[in-house]
């Protein structure tokens, strides 16, 4: 993701109490998916499963190794 230089003043960098922050003077270019609400909730349940999934198999681990019961 790039952002877009530009030149700045002296007077600009005053302004900012001499602050060199590239944040500060150059904001990148943010690209984000426009998802809609179907979207969203799809990959929610989709991760929500993964997380179950990756639970189970901890507490099974855990089990194994003696570390619960």
């Amino acid at each position: 993701m790039a952002g877009v230089a530009r030149v700045v003043t002296l007077e600009e960098i005053a302004a900012n109490d001499y602050n060199l922050n590239i944040p500060r003077y150059v904001e990148p270019k943010a690209e984000q998916d426009i998802l809609t609400v179907e979207e969203s909730m799809q990959r929610l349940q989709v991760s929500a499963a993964a997380a179950f999934i990756a639970e189970d198999k901890l507490i099974a681990l855990l089990k194994r190794e003696g570390l619960l019961q």
